[in-house]
């Protein structure tokens, strides 16, 4: 039977390595597997490096050298030896026991929990060991609660396995609940009198209720089954040492130490007994903390009255002598609270100083004053929009409405609160809803730009900048709009000669040299940008956008370390900035570093609550990490913020969807239908949601009325199909998916199909549909693929073959290992040479690394008669993929024929292990009985 490697949703995996057949190495690796056989180690460690050294990317090599390390308690080395062979395309079922086992060891929670990640690629028996493994993770990071229930999830789903048991019974114990402990202790001796763990617990039991005498005594029955088992060493020092037995103690600390000269608890009772003995050393606790928080200080000078206190600082002001300056304004407001020159001096200090967290606690501290002053009242309202202070912001613009409502400053910061909520479209709307008669300010006007761009109206954006152009030819402000107008643009050489333009009327001026380094980055000219960024910083060292420009230009070098450090520095002059924070999530997550990623979206929820964006991302983040209780938090006050906007509603039900939150989703539609009962989307998710609550019937029922009501539709028939495949109807599916790629092509649909196919589910329907689609219109190669596969999958040989060859010709099929493990298939019925030429094309391109077509060159070479050339190539192909029963079929043969028996036995077992059915599988058996016989 010819197995066909599925063209699905794995059509896009890339493959990490190639195959090397060296024969010295394929020699040294059978001989280090004879030497571990024999629990020979060294002489395996030998072999296994020879065989590295012809062959760096030999995965089972890597894989034995693991375990060998692990054995040894060379755990960092195992750990690199696994990762090595994870990066080399590893089956994680087989690296699972020793890398995770090395990394609790190392106390690596962090790194072993990336390991989730894998979790659906995990067999039952390993989802058992990960459940363990994660139960420690949580352990080592301090989480009992945790712990303990994955610990019990892995006694649930293998209830007699002792390791389980005693792991919970552990837990039980540190968290001093010895009744749960006693009993989870007994049901292990009940199942394994003799299991040394079990009676290391009782002892722990014993010790924890003060018993020493009966912990003792289990801890020597312990020993007894596992002298060189160092927990229970450790036990037997820690007890003779609480009985005063110093002899013995002695006795299992020269043990342990034996072990393991730098054993922490062997060192912690060795201390004991030095202090014991007199000989105490002591030690000394340093500490040390470091504050960086600004304050203002507040100077008296008994020499000198208040008068000339401010007129120092006045004079220090105009000189520019900042610092100065700032000294002596907060030692005169310390006693001159309400004096608003005071306060409207130090304000601006701080401000072109780049301060805006000191200017913005000034304004908020005079709050009580400076209502009397409009000018520092909409300074403190541009402020608290400026920090995303949401509150204050709203609570401050309600107080100048009620003022001056029609005041056009009071209706730009309006606007920019608005845009600061993500509101951008009603900001403009409102800006655009007054008319000043011509008397509108150049600020009202730049702010409509800007609000233009972002939301990328750009013809009206440039618009705008042609009448400022126009009219305020010598404003720098007006320059460096049209400048940014056409950066976004990208009609760089008009942006430069406005850059030159406002340069030129004012050389120092900021904006514009920064606009001069972002026209360098455009052009891609990134030295050049970042020497003119380094310029603006020496001058502005806290220019924040400066230094987020300089991190982009380093993301763009692919720096990203650096980019990071780059956007932190921002903190230090603005603790409130988001855009740093922006980036750092954007950087971790490209890099799926998720557990980096969380403290970053939580600091910036926890800045701006009411962020809707920020709120999503940090949601993003927990479904990444697998967190989906957490999720909730966040997605449950975006159902806040989003309850009157029906499309928003639609995209928080998709996330409760894949959290599995399925009634806070369907709380989420329903709002969404009573806003838009019309909606057709709302009402196919609706029907979708049914669905995912497991409600097959109903969904069909609910896609059938929708039909009615808004007509025939793919997205319904789509529906229509997978509620007939999960009610198990698979020929209802055929038809329905059918029906909804003749709707609207649909692409989903005709995956649908092809997959039916290859169960053997309207495969001549399939192909016939796609050679009338053929006769009629192009497809592209990936449905030409599918199809090549379903005639495969229908014995169609010569049609599958014809299409598999012409794929070939494409640039992107020329060595695809699938396609020619397929096509090798083909050929193998008549043609075992030109079989074996075809797959080994598969190899050629470095970085493929399918199982599939391993074990088909190896198979090809079995049936060749070439069994040593095999072995090499099928041992490879499990390596990646040992869960594939045929792949250990196939080495039984191999092994059977070249005499090393034993061997071959436990592979066919293995092969026969599940209740997977395969070609062979009588055969294996056969075998089985055979080489069991006398």
């Amino acid at each position: 039977m010819i197995r066909i490697l599925a063209y699905g949703l794995v059509w896009f995996l890339l493959f990490s390595t190639a195959l090397t057949n060296a024969q010295e190495a394929d020699n040294n690796y059978e001989n280090a597997i004879a030497a571990f056989e024999k629990n020979r180690y060294s002489e395996a460690y030998i072999h296994l490096k020879n065989t590295l050294q012809e062959d760096p990317d030999n995965l089972p090599a890597r894989l034995l050298l693991a375990q060998i390390l692990f054995n040894e308690g060379d755990m960092l080395s195992a750990e690199k030896e696994s990762d090595q062979a994870l990066m080399l395309g590893a089956d994680i079922n087989l690296v699972l026991p020793v890398y995770g086992a090395a990394l609790v060891l190392q106390e690596k929670a962090d790194k072993l929990f990336e390991i989730e990640q894998v979790y659906d690629s995990l067999t039952p028996a390993n989802r058992f060991e990960w459940a363990l493994l994660k139960g420690q993770g949580y352990l080592i990071k301090n989480e009992p609660e945790l712990a303990r229930a994955e610990f019990e999830k892995a006694k649930s789903m293998f209830p007699t396995d002792v390791r389980a048991t005693n792991t919970l019974a552990a837990v039980y114990l540190a968290e001093s609940m010895f009744p749960e402990a006693s009993d989870l202790i007994d049901k292990s001796l009940a199942l394994a009198p003799n299991n040394p763990k079990t009676w290391q617990l009782l002892g722990e039991l014993a010790l924890a209720q003060e018993d020493h005498e009966q912990a003792l005594e289990h801890f020597s029955k312990a020993y007894s089954l596992a002298s060189d088992d160092p927990l229970v060493l450790r036990s037997m020092a820690q007890v003779s040492m609480l009985l005063g037995n110093k002899v013995d103690m002695q006795k299992y600390l020269n043990l342990i130490l034996q072990q393991s000269p730098s054993d922490p608890a062997a060192t912690l009772l060795s201390a004991i007994m030095l202090m014991d003995q007199g000989e105490q050393e002591l030690g000394q606790e340093m500490l040390a903390e470091l504050s960086n928080k600004l304050s203002r200080l507040a100077e008296k000078n008994s020499q000198a009255g208040d008068n000339f206190l401010f007129v120092r600082a006045a004079a220090d002001y105009i000189r520019q002598s900042d610092e100065s300056a700032i000294k002596l304004l907060n030692a005169y407001l310390a006693r001159n609270r309400g004096d608003l020159s005071a306060i409207r001096m130090l304000t601006d200090i701080y401000l072109r100083n780049g301060e805006t967290s000191s200017a913005t606690q000034l304004l908020v501290d005079s709050k009580p004053y400076i209502t009397a002053d409009f000018g520092l009242t909409l300074q403190l309202l541009q402020l608290y929009i400026q920090t995303k202070n949401t509150f204050g912001a709203q609570e401050l613009l309600d107080d100048i409405q009620k003022v001056d409502a029609n005041n056009p400053y009071v209706i730009m910061l309006e606007a920019e609160f608005l845009r600061s909520t993500g509101k951008v479209q009603p900001a403009l709307d409102l800006m655009n809803s007054q008319n000043y008669g011509g008397r509108e300010p150049v600020s009202y006007t730049l702010l409509r730009g800007a609000l233009q761009l972002d939301l990328k109206m750009e013809s009206a954006a440039q618009d705008t900048a042609q009448r400022l152009q126009g009219g305020y030819p010598d404003n720098v402000r007006a320059q460096n709009f049209i400048a940014i107008t056409w950066l976004r643009a990208g009609k760089l050489s008009l942006a430069e000669t406005h850059i030159e333009q406002a340069l030129l009327l004012d050389p120092t001026n900021v904006q514009a040299t920064f606009n001069k380094a972002m026209l360098a980055r455009k052009r891609g000219e990134l030295e050049e940008s970042g020497k003119i960024i380094n310029e603006l910083l020496n001058s502005h060292p806290n220019h924040s956008n400066a230094i987020m420009l300089m991190a982009h230009n380093l993301i763009d070098q692919g720096k990203y370390q650096e980019a990071i450090k780059w956007s932190k520095s921002v903190y230090a002059y603005d603790p409130s900035a988001s855009a740093p924070g922006e980036l750092q999530l954007d950087i971790y997550g490209e890099l799926g570093d998720w557990d980096k990623a969380l403290p970053v979206a939580l600091r910036l929820t926890k800045q701006h609550p009411l962020n809707t964006t920020y709120l999503t991302r940090l949601a993003q983040v927990y479904m990444e990490l697998k967190d989906n209780d957490a999720a909730q938090r966040p997605l449950h006050r975006l159902y806040t913020l989003w309850d009157d906007d029906p499309k928003r509603l639609q995209e928080l039900a998709a996330m409760q969807v894949e959290t599995k939150n399925l009634s806070a989703a369907r709380k989420s539609l329903e709002k969404a239908l009573e806003l838009a009962p019309l909606s057709f989307a709302v009402n196919l998710d609706l029907a979708r949601l049914l669905l995912a609550e497991g409600k097959a019937g109903e969904a069909a029922v609910a896609a059938s009325n929708l039909q009615t009501a808004f007509g025939e539709r793919g997205e319904l028939s789509y529906l229509q199909g997978e509620a007939a495949l999960a009610s198990g109807e698979s020929a209802v599916a055929q038809r329905h998916f059918r029906n909804a790629f003749e709707l609207d092509r649909s692409s989903a649909a005709l995956i649908q199909l092809y997959q039916l196919s290859l169960t053997g589910v309207g495969g001549t329907e399939f192909t016939a549909m796609l050679e009338n689609t053929l006769q009629d219109s192009s497809l592209p190669p990936w449905a030409i693929r599918m199809l090549a596969d379903s005639h495969l999958a229908q014995g169609n040989m010569l049609a599958a073959a014809s299409y598999y060859e012409g794929l070939l010709g494409l640039p992107e099929f020329k060595n695809d290992p699938e396609l020619l493990n397929n096509l090798a298939n083909i050929y193998a019925e008549e043609d075992l040479e030109k079989a074996l030429t075809t797959a080994t094309k598969g190899l050629s391109d470095k970085g493929n690394n399918s199982a599939a077509l391993l074990d088909t060159i190896g198979w090809i070479l079995v049936k060749k008669q070439h069994y040593e050339q095999a072995l090499p190539y099928l041992r490879e192909a499990y390596a990646i993929n040992s869960t594939d029963p045929e792949i250990r079929y196939h080495t039984g043969v191999a092994l059977n024929a070249l005499g090393r028996t034993k061997e071959a036995e436990r592979a066919l077992r293995g092969a026969l292990a599940t209740d997977e059915s395969f070609p062979g599988r009588e055969n294996a058996q056969r075998m089985i009985e055979q080489l069991k016989a006398p």
